[in-house]
């Protein structure tokens, strides 16, 4: 592994190697916003970056979860994500990493499940007790103790892009599973194909794509969400498959909080275009996997 080293200034850190493979084959990419990919499992991902202690504050006292009041629109986007989560295990133990105010949770252990959820925003810990009486545990991942080859499935809804250190979280949640267990992701996608059919997808260089699509991090003091890794389709599923899950579906996520037959019918066309043709023009990726 290389060698992490601080910046002078104390909001950020810089890496000397990848933070999902640990390859020490990084390059820069774009100075502007910060953008540095690794030749071994293609991610990009920003380097230098915001400390974590400057993260965790910002989650925290942003003010953003504190009066957060889920509708019919929000329940309705997890009622989705989960009717996907249920194709695949109809019952058992679930581990949610980054759970925010808890919905996914609560709706799960409505139908029975045993759920447990993690969040490192103590406002959005305070508000899942409030909502839906969750008891969500404090800290990074594999700063908590869990079972081994105790969960049926694991689920990181829009949080590996915030991850410090994905492959290191990939690595110890895979301990976790039993064997068989799935483990669902959805993030942001970073595809060139979202430039698609724009003439600026076609004439612009490599580095005024991702300039593009990867928006530099700012250490202000205002609430953001704070996104340290930057995954295309091929990054999501090398990654994964690295650290020991075999790949049974990358298509998208469908987020929508207001749906509608136009709204719809574009997710239908978008995700038959990423499983049948692996052209991802949709915004956000939604991945599954086995544990093998």
């Amino acid at each position: 592994m290389g060698i992490l080293m601080k910046e002078e200034a104390v909001t950020e850190e810089r890496l000397t190697f990848c933070p999902a493979c640990n390859s020490p084959q990084i390059g820069e990419e774009s100075t502007k916003n910060k953008i540095y990919s690794c030749k071994n499992c293609l991610l990009y991902f920003t380097n230098p970056r915001p400390i974590q202690d400057f993260i965790i504050e910002n989650y925290s006292s942003g003010g953003y979860y504190k009066n957060f009041q889920p509708d019919k629109n929000w329940e309705g986007m997890w009622k989705r994500r989960g009717e996907r989560v249920l194709k695949r295990i109809k019952s058992g133990r679930i581990l949610d990493i980054g759970s925010g105010i808890g919905t996914f949770l609560y709706m799960f252990r409505k139908l029975g499940f045993e759920c447990l959820g993690t969040e490192i925003s103590t406002e959005a810990i305070v508000r899942a007790k409030e909502l839906y009486s969750l008891d969500l545990q404090c800290g990074y991942t594999e700063e908590l103790d869990f079972e081994n080859n105790h969960f049926d499935a694991i689920t990181l809804w829009h949080v590996f892009e915030h991850l410090p250190y994905p492959g290191k979280t990939l690595q110890y949640l895979r301990e976790k599973l039993k064997k068989g267990g799935y483990i669902f992701i959805a993030v942001p996608n970073n595809s060139f194909w979202k430039m698609f059919p724009s003439p600026f997808f076609v004439l612009s260089s490599k580095r005024q794509k991702l300039e593009a699509l990867i928006p530099p991090i700012s250490c202000g003091n205002q609430f953001k969400e704070i996104h340290l890794i930057h995954f295309s389709p091929r990054s999501l599923r090398r990654v994964v498959e690295l650290h020991g899950f075999e790949l049974k579906e990358l298509t998208v996520d469908n987020i929508s909080l207001s749906p509608g037959k136009i709204k719809d019918f574009k997710y239908f066309m978008r995700n038959l275009l990423a499983k049948h043709l692996g052209i991802y023009t949709h915004q956000v990726l939604f991945l599954c996997a086995q544990k093998i």
